[in-house]
């Protein structure tokens, strides 16, 4: 499956996804924020807002997710027997950022 999935991603011309964090805004007095960022994948860059939760204990942690359609992207999800294997459009990015304050 892993081997198809990379087949769809195009991965040997587009190796890598990219995530680009451009901001963050807060929502609300509590820990809730809105994280634009910019998401590349198989050479195909679109820009999203992630509703994320920030933390800060001994480091900043910034977690959020969000499900995107493949087809946004310019891919088709592939099929196998005959169609009667379909993978799904939708999937989902899990976001899970871990930030240290550097003090030089």
């Amino acid at each position: 499956m892993n081997k198809d999935f990379y087949n769809l991603l195009n991965s040997d011309i587009h190796p890598s996804i990219m995530m680009e964090l451009v901001s963050v805004k807060k929502q609300d007095l509590n820990t809730n924020f809105n994280a634009l960022v910019n998401i590349e994948l198989s050479g195909v860059k679109k820009s999203y807002y992630i509703p994320v939760i920030i933390e800060k204990n001994e480091s900043i942690s910034i977690n959020g997710s969000i499900k995107l359609n493949i087809c946004d992207f310019n891919l088709d999800p592939p099929t196998k027997a005959l169609g009667l294997i379909v993978v799904d459009e939708e999937i989902e990015i899990i976001l899970q950022l871990e930030v240290k304050e550097q003090i030089n």
